[in-house]
């Protein structure tokens, strides 16, 4: 009986701090926010949610490496994260599925080389002679390394709407294996810059927010900047969204309000965007 008691008596003791612990743990929980999605948007996430949880010290949260726009909205929908970014709108099958989306800033796709580069700039007609192998090396001499994207992506099709030569021409390139073919964002952004004489395409964001040492080159004598975004003069551009599932929590809530707000539009700026007002 005495056994009994006691170990009553122990357990009595050790609920309370149990249940303590899982309501800490909750509550630790419910102020986590986990961001994942397409590559050009993350470094952009990642200062956003520093700026957030530094005026909300009661949250925290992460923003993981690359899923793509199809796998953050998948992720959101599965609820492995909580807030997709994407560089498109969520698909009939998606919405079906309760994927709603925000349009929040639009940036540019730049023809990028490694910052030592002395070429600024590029005409469509050079840009086509690059993907058509009429140009062997830049003007200092280093052997020009082209860097492809696959073939659905959102910047190469971008790039074949704006110069409808080139397509045939990648589909050249696509043929030779010593032309490398990056699947991700950042690893596109890291072949430009690793191998001698790189170019490629890119987002204006991943190379702000990311502090990459890559030059954006004006594009038919076009800088891509916020302004050249906004009045839609620079050529190529592509808008991010926010996706959520259709109810998302009060802490998803707070957090896309920031990005609206005129902290978060500034942040935006800063790394390449022309925000879209709220």
């Amino acid at each position: 009986m005495y056994e009994f008691r006691a170990k009553k008596t122990i357990i009595l003791a050790v609920l309370p701090l149990a249940l303590l612990m899982m309501t800490s743990t909750n509550m630790v929980r419910a102020n986590e926010i986990e961001i994942g999605g397409t590559g050009a948007a993350l470094g952009t996430m990642r200062l956003l949610l520093n700026a957030y949880t530094e005026s909300h010290p009661e949250v925290s949260g992460r923003v993981l490496q690359s899923l793509g726009s199809s796998g953050g909205i998948k992720a959101v929908l599965s609820d492995a994260i909580d807030l997709a970014v994407a560089a498109r709108l969520p698909k009939d099958e998606e919405r079906a599925a309760g994927a709603t989306a925000l349009r929040y800033a639009t940036t540019a796709i730049v023809p990028a080389v490694f910052e030592s580069n002395p070429t600024t700039g590029l005409t469509s007609r050079e840009l086509l002679g690059l993907y058509r192998g009429e140009w062997a090396s830049w003007s200092d001499g280093t052997t020009v390394r082209l860097v492809l994207r696959p073939k659905g992506e959102t910047d190469t099709r971008l790039l074949h709407n704006y110069i409808p030569e080139i397509e045939g021409a990648s589909e050249s390139l696509r043929s030779n294996s010593a032309v490398p073919v990056a699947y991700t964002d950042q690893e596109n952004a890291d072949q430009i810059q690793q191998m001698p004489g790189g170019f490629g395409l890119t987002a204006l964001s991943l190379i702000r927010s990311e502090g990459r040492p890559l030059r954006a080159l004006a594009l038919d004598g076009i800088i891509a900047n916020e302004a050249t975004i906004a009045d839609g003069s620079y050529p190529l551009t592509k808008s991010f969204y926010l996706v959520t599932k259709s109810a998302p929590t009060s802490l998803v809530r707070g957090f896309i309000a920031f990005i609206q707000s005129p902290e978060g539009q500034e942040l935006l700026r800063e790394t390449g965007h022309a925000p879209v007002q709220g």
